[in-house]
């Protein structure tokens, strides 16, 4: 190295400043607080900062993970940090150079690539008098891996490997020159470059070389401080990349980066290695350097890449030149092989040995041979051999066996190649893969013989005919052969070749007329597309014919040509069968959906019409009772308001029987389970029709094996129902001897687990007049009686037996999982027997109908406590003025079970707003005085101006404060209008049917209205519930009465369709009574809810 004078070495460290500011690649500087304190403009382009040092701070005093420097894996700056400062300090123990250590890091510039925006981190430590500075070098990362990379031959253990100290942080001492700091920083970074590099200054009088050069020129251009540049390049011979002449100084790549003042890539030249004195080739790229501050050029810097020895480079070269028809074959989707003339192979290319899993030995020559399938080695030497000697291009589709001995469909293919006299010097060939092309042709072809074979045996059919009317194929049976059990698709139908026409005329008899007519029109361009039905024997085939158009290229395709037609033919047969049927079968749903809604129709009408009649009718029997209870009326009116109450009940209940089988046969007649006694049931029936029995002189018996305190569930008066129809028949057709009834029970494997299950039966004899076997089926006929006698003998709409049983109809006896059966004999007499399955509820006493308690007053009769008993009347001079007339005595008893329902409906839920009553037993009214129901105001609302009246006199009577309205809308007024003329009911009894406002939707408001939800206050005399308010003196003021909304509601209507308890209940009523209200009825309605609403 040549002394330098001051002036030199000044420019000299401006160069430097320069050359890191201008260095190509991206250089950060973190001080010992890991705090950037330097970054060139490469650096600043990797981040994406636009801040000089000069102009800005903004990138200084900032960490590496601040600046948008993240390390991979997870990897945290402070810990891979202090790691080096580890490795660093380990090294220095031992006496090693500082070790260089790769990192993987991505930027967050977004002005990058995704493949920019990675490099690999070349860090090292730099100690300076204030502490350690961590030089960070970043290259273009081609793959990402962690390595530690040791200096010359040292090695250090990793960076995750070592153990992690404290960083000490700067180190305290004398003040040093920051200025000499940065100086020596940025020419290590010079330094640290693993790509040979010189500067050169612009006056052309300095070299400088960074570590890496002199490592491979050793100190032929001065050592670290530099050289004189006009010294070196009279010592240094530079030559062109292949040495046939030496290059003029001009020439040279530093002096001709500094004089053009632009940079270059790819100039490749070669020297004399000063030591060894071999011949190196090198890639030298320039780039000038300029000063910051003023723009002035300053200088250049060369990298020199790709150093490698001449000699090298001329056998790369050659060997270049020599594989580069291999590399081109080996690079081909093929297997590519050459054969001497002879037909010996002397070359395969590299994917014959990856795809065989063979050895050049085991290839060359004839051994090929061992890698092609037995059965295929003929064909391919047969065809090789002919090919060979005439010297032409040979194909043959053979297999191989590939490296897992699975074998492989190739096309092989060879060519020779020849001389001037046409004379084969070699032959080229190539193997390609059609290993898929031939599956996919091989399961064409199966699945086009599957198709074919299908087509046959389904009968259906597929042809073309051409322009001449000749058949060009044929798949399928053909309509002509249709019942062929086999098929072969190398002995095609008769039909192809022969004329279509033709041949249908031969296939039967008329030929086949549709399928000629449309092959006709098809043909002639009549029409694009025809279809027909033809039956050819006992068979009929659907027959489409398509046009086959061909465009003619003259007239540029406007005017399709007719070349033929195509066509499809399927046996319909069967199809056609099962339309048919389908249409049978449709047409008969329907007829019968039209009988049901028919049958349905004419139930709803029996229905509605029946209501209509329960209405008069109610009025009718209420008028008559209010008139029966005249004590002024002689005893001729008396008869004579008897004779109408008993022909309205007898009306009553022939509406009631034709309500009754219009429900059933609607499907809404529904049975109630609720818990009931019934042997008290039994023991009133009994009791009402004994009197009925003596009239008639017959002896009535009733036995039981039954406990009398036993109760069940079930319906009671579907029960009671069914009972009484039986009974009243044996009464009626009995003239003399006796009715007697037996019931008993029996258990029953219960249905689940826990349930006890009993099965009552009810027998039924009498000695009536009998009936023949013949006229026993019709009597569960709807309408029917024994003879047409019998209606004008005995009376009766014969519907009773029929309502009673008819499993067919889901009748009573059926809907409760019962049976009813009969056996007579005429002139003897008959036995019914009813059978159904109850329920055990528990074992209790009914107070209501306890043996020891007297039956209900109106009846007159006392059960006397025997198993075995005959009822006898107590009290018979209302009746024994009656005139025994055997007809009006039959309609007594068919009328009798109307007068009393000894069962009341249960009531509705109410146990949410009536749980708190005190003293009160559910379903049992509590006895009231007269002064106590004059204090129970009730609110009666009926449109219907009888039946309103009828209500008003019964509940005076009965001793209740009444008041009435007519719709529903006039019950919400009246209740939210209280004075001295219209206090408070206490209860409500609602009609259903009303005007204006129907009852269902009135009692809706009630319950849900908010101004019927308000506690109201009165201070009035007297209360709606009756009681006397003394005054605001005694009783403090105003008193609280409770909310509108919780008046008991009753619903009163005179309808009996399934489904109306259920609506009412919806709606917010508390019980139902249906119409004609029988005074007893209404007066045990009353009572219940009354006491309900009495404060304890």
């Amino acid at each position: 190295m040549h002394a330098q004078s001051e002036p030199a070495r000044h420019s000299a460290l401006d160069l430097q400043l320069a050359v890191l500011r201008h260095l190509p690649t991206p250089v950060l500087v973190l001080s010992p607080s890991r705090m950037a304190v330097f970054l060139n403009r490469a650096a600043e382009r990797a981040i994406g900062s636009s801040d000089s040092i000069q102009s800005g701070t903004s990138a200084l005093g900032q960490g590496p993970a601040d600046l948008g420097i993240n390390l991979l894996y997870n990897r945290i700056w402070n810990v891979v940090l202090d790691k080096l400062v580890t490795a660093q300090k380990e090294a220095n123990s031992d006496g090693n150079a500082c070790p260089v250590h790769e990192l993987d890091a991505v930027v967050s510039n977004t002005n990058l690539t995704y493949g920019e925006r990675h490099f690999r981190i070349l860090a090292s430590i730099i100690t300076a008098d204030d502490g350690m500075y961590f030089l960070l070098s970043f290259e273009r990362a081609a793959h990402i891996e962690k390595k530690i990379i040791p200096h010359r031959e040292d090695q250090i253990s990793s960076l995750d490997g070592g153990h992690s100290d404290t960083p000490n942080g700067a180190q305290h001492g004398k003040a040093v020159d920051g200025r000499r700091d940065i100086q020596r920083i940025k020419k290590a970074v010079f330094d640290s470059s693993n790509t040979a590099s010189f500067i050169l200054t612009v006056d052309e009088k300095f070299y400088l070389t960074n570590k890496k050069t002199r490592e491979v020129l050793g100190d032929f251009m001065g050592g670290a401080e530099g050289c004189d540049g006009l010294s070196l390049r009279e010592r240094l011979e530079i030559w062109d990349e292949h040495f046939t002449r030496p290059l003029e100084h001009a020439e040279f790549p530093g002096m001709r980066l500094v004089r053009a003042k632009k940079p270059f890539t790819g100039y490749r030249c070669g020297f004399m290695h000063t030591i060894t004195g071999g011949k190196v080739v090198m890639n030298v790229s320039g780039e000038c350097l300029y000063d910051d501050d003023t723009g002035e050029l300053l200088g250049g810097i060369c990298w020199c890449r790709d150093l490698q020895e001449y000699g090298d480079f001329l056998s790369e070269q050659q060997q270049r030149t020599l594989e580069s028809h291999e590399t081109i074959c080996n690079l081909m989707p093929h297997l590519v092989w050459t054969t001497t003339a002879e037909g010996l192979c002397d070359w395969f290319s590299q994917r014959w040995y990856e795809f065989t899993g063979m050895n050049k030995e085991e290839s060359l020559g004839a051994g090929f041979q061992n890698a092609i399938h037995p059965d295929d080695l003929p064909v391919l030497m047969d065809r090789w051999e002919h090919h060979r000697k005439l010297g032409n291009e040979c194909e043959v589709e053979i297999r191989y066996r590939r490296n897992d001995g699975v074998y492989k469909w190739m096309l092989a293919r060879a060519c020779p190649l020849k001389n001037e006299s046409g004379k084969i010097l070699k032959w080229y060939g190539t193997n390609t893969d059609i290993h898929d092309l031939v599956m996919a042709r091989i399961e064409a072809a199966r699945n086009k013989l599957q198709m074919l074979t299908v087509l046959a045996h389904a009968e259906v059919n597929l042809f073309s005919i051409n322009k001449d009317r000749i058949c060009t194929m044929a798949e399928g049976g053909m309509l002509w052969d249709s019942q062929a059990e086999s098929y072969d698709i190398n002995n095609k139908s008769t039909l192809v070749g022969k004329d279509a026409i033709e041949v249908a005329q031969q296939t039967q008899p008329g030929g086949v007329p549709g399928y000629e007519r449309n092959v006709m029109e098809v043909l002639s361009g009549k029409v694009g597309v025809a279809q027909s039905e033809d039956r050819i024997g006992d068979q009929i085939f659907r027959t489409r014919i398509v046009a086959e158009l061909e465009h003619n290229s003259c007239d540029g395709g406007k005017e399709p040509e007719v070349k033929g037609c195509l066509g499809l033919s399927i046996d319909v047969t069967d199809m056609k069968a099962r339309a048919t049927l389908e249409l049978d079968n449709a047409r008969l749903m329907m007829e019968e959906q039209a009988a049901k809604d028919s049958n349905r129709v004419k139930s709803q009408f029996l229905a509605n019409m029946s209501h209509e009649l329960r209405t008069p009718t109610s009025g009718v029997i209420g008028m008559v009772e209010l008139l029966s209870e005249d004590p002024n009326l002689t005893s001729e009116q008396q008869e004579y308001v008897n004779s109408i109450q008993l022909s309205a009940k007898a009306l009553l209940t022939i509406v009631n029987d034709i309500l009754d089988f219009s429900k059933i046969e609607s499907g809404r007649l529904d049975i109630e389970e609720v818990p009931f006694n019934l042997a008290s049931i039994v023991s009133e029936l009994c009791k009402l029709l004994s009197m009925f029995a003596n009239q008639k002189g017959l002896k009535f018996g009733y036995e039981t094996t039954m406990d009398e305190n036993l109760e069940l569930f079930g319906d009671p008066g579907r029960t009671r129902q069914v009972l009484s129809n039986l009974l009243t028949n044996a009464l009626k057709f009995t003239k003399e001897g006796s009715v007697h009834l037996t019931v008993s029970s029996r258990a029953m494997s219960p249905r689940l687990a826990g349930d006890e299950i009993l099965e009552v039966q009810f027998i039924i004899e009498d000695t009536g007049i009998g009936i023949e076997k013949h006229v026993l089926d019709k009597l569960f006929r709807p309408f029917s009686q024994g003879d047409s006698s019998t209606a004008r003998l005995f009376g009766g709409t014969g519907l009773g037996l029929t309502i009673s049983r008819n499993a067919d109809s889901n009748q009573l006896a059926s809907l409760m999982k019962g049976s009813i059966t009969l056996d007579s004999t005429p002139n003897v007499g008959s036995k019914a027997i009813f059978t159904v399955p109850l329920k055990v509820s528990s074992y209790c006493c009914n107070p209501r109908f306890d043996a020891s308690t007297s039956s209900p007053p109106h009846l007159g009769f006392r059960l006397s406590a025997r198993t075995s008993k005959t009822l006898t009347p107590t009290s018979m001079h209302n009746v024994a003025h009656r005139s025994i007339n055997q007809d009006l005595l039959n309609q007594q008893i068919s009328n009798s079970v109307t007068d009393y329902s000894p069962v009341p409906s249960p009531p509705m839920d109410r146990s949410l707003r009536h749980s708190s009553v005190e003293g009160l037993s559910s379903g049992i009214p509590l006895p009231l005085s007269a002064e106590q129901r004059s204090m129970v105001h009730v609110l009666v609302v009926e449109d219907n101006a009888i039946n309103q009246t009828i209500a008003i006199k019964n509940i005076r009577k009965l001793g209740f404060p009444v008041t009435a309205v007519w719709n529903g809308r006039e019950a919400l007024s009246y209740l939210l209008s209280p004075s001295p003329t219209q206090p408070r009911p206490s209860v409500i009894l609602m009609d259903v049917q009303m005007p204006v406002m129907d009852g269902y939707e009135a009692t809706c408001i009630l319950r849900t209205g908010r101004e019927y939800s308000l506690d109201q206050i009165e201070s009035k005399e007297r209360n709606a519930d009756g009681d006397s308010i003394k005054g605001a003196a005694e009783g403090g003021g105003a008193w609280a009465k409770g909310r509108l909304s919780d008046i008991p509601v009753i619903a009163m209507t005179a309808s009996a369709i399934q489904g109306d308890r259920e609506k009412c209940q919806e709606a917010g009523m508390d019980d139902y009574l249906a119409k004609p209200v029988e005074k007893a009825r209404l007066e045990e309605m009353l009572l219940k809810w009354a006491g309900k609403r009495r404060r304890g």
